[in-house]
């Protein structure tokens, strides 16, 4: 008898270890966005302290003071690319903007011109979103857009704070 419970228990103590790695698998899977933000908070940590070691070292400053020439030279070339590349972008959405609904009537004709393609035209247009469903996907974009730029600034204290 002795032998069957040792062999009960390294099963049950071999159940316990799956259990807690499935669990702490699930736990993972549940907190990825947390751990990611993390993530991220530490990378904008090592590159802050990256770039502020030589500062520290060439200048009086001390290794915290040295964060905020780092962080400005960063938001700086930030900044400089978003100027040089904005006006492009702007100008090439523009573009696509004006060229898009040609495009559309085009391709339209084209489809309409076979049987089948006028078929799938008319289906198309009946299965069009209603105002409402526009709306509400309009406010689901917005929803995500302001949710994204809270996890960018989380990330950036986050990793400031980390630095310093």
């Amino acid at each position: 008898m002795p032998s069957e419970s040792r062999g009960d228990s390294a099963f049950l103590r071999r159940v316990a270890i799956v259990l807690a790695v499935a669990g702490l698998g699930m736990l993972a899977w549940y907190i990825v966005d947390v751990l990611l933000l993390v993530f991220g908070a530490v990378l904008i940590a090592v590159l802050l302290c990256a770039l502020a070691d030589p500062i520290a070292r060439r200048t009086p400053l001390s290794d915290t003071w040295a964060l905020i020439p780092a962080t400005l030279g960063i938001l700086l070339v930030i900044g400089l690319a978003a100027w040089l590349l904005g006006a492009e972008m702007r100008a090439q959405i523009s573009e696509l903007a004006d060229r898009l609904p040609d495009a559309w009537r085009s391709f339209e004709e084209r489809l309409g011109a076979t049987d089948l393609g006028e078929r799938i035209v008319s289906r198309a247009q009946d299965a069009a979103p209603v105002a409402g469903s526009v709306v509400s996907g309009l406010a689901g974009v917005v929803t995500s857009f302001v949710g994204g730029l809270a996890d960018f600034l989380l990330i950036v204290f986050g990793g400031l704070y980390l630095a310093a």
